[in-house]
């Protein structure tokens, strides 16, 4: 077995999983797994399938009594997906023979759209029943039996109602009416739906239930672990007041259940080590070993299924590269770390986009395949960029170990952002909420308060408009105050917007960079280094500086998106594994996030197709994405695709690094094997090494020289392929391809 990667996988293509339900064997309720794994009463209903559907390009809906007129409606949509999406029975398929050049944003409807459902009222035995919506966009009206239950803005998280006063026993007529202007209102969070990206999600586009629930109920639960001590707050809201006390009972996973308990008033404080004295310490959640807290939140007759996990964030100084480590100032910097120990961030962009639903999954198979599929290219991270996921996609995140950096959807549009303007409203709401939902989820590890400046360069770019950088700033001690126990960035950021890098105060240090030129790349990150010393200003606002924060390249890719329409697998192979050399090269870049996961419609540069069929990345014989994408690497220096004539000889510099993966390390014998090879051949693998020649050295934490190799031109298109072990196992591979002239 490989550290990090099935044996299997190293010297075979990787197959991943693709949509696997037969629509003949489909269950008659489309999506019918409960929503919120991590908040999940007993009574509840999915009101997911046909609904009544139809738009209202008019208006007239409320002046001529929709919501009163069951079967007003003409056509029919199933629920959740969005309308514009092939698996609502009424969206077209993105064509997929490259005539669409930019989103389907003409063919589909701003405005507004109406939805009508009947059920059965549930008979459980509880005072209250609610409906609850996963995610409408935008703007949602609700009735029941024609009263009016209530409205809600905001596309992107879930809403409830009430419906035990206007619900009566046996068939109740439900309705909905939807605005949704799109492009029309630039202060709405759009994310990438629309304009010249993708194709619009508007509508219902997640899970409809219906949830009973006693007279009093827990309103919220979140669990604030110390990783250190096993300590954990609980902070709860409480539907009204009483003395009922509040329980917990709590599964360890590593055996054991207990119940603690406390009156309202108490402090609401456990200790997991107290808990379960067997156990030598909390059970800690990392990547390599993603440990879960099952636990039920009880409050009077209320019971609310959850989990949490235990692990800590933290911002380190790397090894030997501290204030205290007797290194210059222009060598200290930080590190990432999981529980006290340094992490390297792998992640890939995940725009959450597929063929059939849009930003809706047509089902979980197809959820699960996505993070199968990052997990198995070797990334430990997904950056979900632009909106927010359904929650089982954290879910699933926590229980296989993939870490996630989340956006704050932005608009589509660059506003004029001042004081008064409906989106600072609708930011700081739409965290808070995000934050509500998803805090208990040990996988979420970043909040991305801002993206490329979009929403935040009028009526000035950051740096030149005092007012906004001022808000910017309150922003991200809200943001702070919310949630300390995260990584906070102020804003993703390129120049590429507004000709300035315009970082404030992160947590860490990003910024962007596209480029298939190797000389302009080797010179871009060389700048980005000499200006992010401490105090250097290079990627900040005049008046701020860089303090030694983690630097996180958290957008790259062998050219930007509209360059790479048509990009094959080999290409972009190629420049993956080009560029993870380069940054692995300077241990002062403390991660990286790939552009991206998938193609996504037009835009052809996924590791994955839009079908989510593997690409053939360009190496028979090896998976190239996964050898190289570890938390130790091969770094092969040299220009990538450099020719070498027959009877020419090019020396390269062969080095080893290691970032960390949050398990403690120490300094191990590293054997590099290497084989300079015809391409297509996969090098006669001796012992796990290849045999052809061999590097050793000693190797902790940081980039470490392991020798020259002199290679000669053969005449034909040949490949240097290296493998890394440790302890006899592989945990590294790296590669270089040389063309013949």
């Amino acid at each position: 077995m490989i550290r990090g990667w099935p044996a299997a996988l190293l010297m075979a293509a990787l197959g991943c999983p693709g949509p696997s339900v037969d629509s003949a064997l489909a269950p008659a309720i489309p999506k019918p797994e409960h929503p919120r794994p991590d908040w999940r009463r007993d009574a509840w209903v999915n009101l997911n399938g046909p609904w009544a559907f139809d738009h209202d390009p008019d208006d007239l809906g409320v002046e001529q009594a929709w919501y009163a007129q069951p079967g007003i409606l003409s056509q029919e949509i199933l629920v959740p997906f969005p309308f514009e999406s092939p698996a609502s029975g009424l969206g077209e398929p993105f064509p997929d023979d490259g005539s669409a050049a930019h989103a389907m944003t003409d063919p589909t409807f701003q405005g507004v759209s109406w939805y009508q459902r009947s059920f059965t009222a549930p008979r459980w035995d509880l005072d209250r029943t609610f409906l609850i919506f996963g995610a409408v966009d935008w703007r949602a009206t609700v009735w029941l039996n024609g009263i009016e239950l209530g409205s809600h803005e905001g596309g992107w998280l879930p809403f409830e109602l009430e419906l035990t006063d206007a619900m009566h026993p046996g068939l109740n007529q439900l309705t909905v009416r939807i605005e949704d202007w799109a492009e029309d209102e630039p202060d709405i969070l759009n994310g990438k739906q629309g304009g010249s990206w993708y194709t619009r999600s508007s509508g219902i586009w997640q899970t409809v239930y219906l949830e009973g629930r006693p007279q009093a109920y827990l309103a919220g639960a979140w669990f604030h672990p110390d990783w250190r001590t096993g300590r954990v707050e609980l902070a709860f809201e409480l539907s009204q007041g009483g003395d009922e006390p509040i329980s917990v009972e709590i599964e360890d996973p590593r055996g054991g259940t207990a119940t603690w308990e406390a009156s309202i008033g108490d402090a609401a404080s456990f200790d997991l080590t107290a808990l379960f004295p067997q156990h030598d310490g909390p059970a800690l959640w990392s990547p390599a070993n993603p440990l879960l807290y099952e636990v039920t939140v009880g409050r009077g007759e209320d019971r609310v299924h959850s989990a949490f996990g235990v692990r800590g964030l933290g911002l380190d100084w790397a090894p030997g590269h501290g204030p205290h480590d007797g290194v210059p100032v222009e060598d200290q910097f930080q590190v990432f770390t999981l529980n006290g120990e340094p992490i390297y961030l792998r992640g890939v962009l995940d725009q959450n986009y597929n063929p059939e639903g849009l930003l809706t999954y047509p089902d979980e198979d197809t959820l699960v395949a996505d993070l199968e599929a990052t997990r198995d290219l070797g990334f430990n991270l997904l950056r979900v960029h632009a909106m927010h996921p359904e929650p089982r996609k954290l879910w699933h995140a926590d229980r296989m170990g993939l870490l996630v950096m989340q956006d704050i959807p932005t608009p589509y549009a660059f506003l004029d952002n001042v004081p008064g303007t409906p989106y600072r409203e609708h930011w700081r709401r739409d965290l808070e909420d995000a934050w509500r939902r998803d805090h208990n989820h040990p996988s979420l590890v970043s909040w991305v308060l801002f993206n490329e400046a979009w929403g935040l360069t009028e009526p000035d770019d950051i740096c030149s408009d005092d007012e906004l950088q001022a808000w910017v700033l309150d922003s991200l001690a809200f943001a702070r105050g919310l949630d300390p126990s995260r990584w906070i960035e102020d804003e993703s950021t390129t120049d590429v917007v507004t000709g300035v890098y315009d970082h404030l105060d992160p947590d860490f240090t990003s910024w962007h960079f596209y480029s298939d030129d190797w000389q302009a790349i080797d010179e871009h990150l060389e700048q980005v280094l000499a200006g992010s010393t401490i105090g250097g200003d290079h990627l900040y606002c005049d008046g701020f500086e860089h303090q030694g924060q983690p630097l996180l390249l958290s957008e790259f890719a062998g050219a930007g998106c509209y360059e790479t329409v048509g990009l094959e697998g080999p290409e972009i192979g190629q420049h993956f594994t080009g560029w993870i050399s380069a940054i692995r090269a300077r241990p002062r870049i403390a991660g990286y996030v790939f552009t991206q996961l998938t193609d996504v419609e037009w835009e052809r540069n996924g590791l994955l197709g839009y079908d989510r069929q593997a690409k053939e990345h360009g190496l028979t014989g090896l998976d190239n994405i996964l050898g190289v994408n570890q938390a130790d690497a091969v770094v092969i220096e040299g220009v990538p695709g450099q020719a070498l004539p027959s009877g020419d000889a090019v020396q390269v510099e062969i080095s080893f690094a290691r970032g960390g993966d949050g398990s403690p390390m120490a300094a191990e014998a590293v054997t590099l094997g290497w084989a300079h090879l015809p391409l297509g051949e996969d090098g006669g693998v001796l012992n796990g090494l290849l045999g052809e020649g061999r590097l050793d050295l000693e190797a902790g934490w940081g980039l470490h020289p392991a020798g020259v190799i002199t290679l000669e031109g053969t005449g034909q298109d040949s490949l240097l392929l290296v493998l890394a072990g440790i302890d006899g196992e592989l945990v590294a591979a790296g590669w270089r391809r040389y063309p013949a002239p």
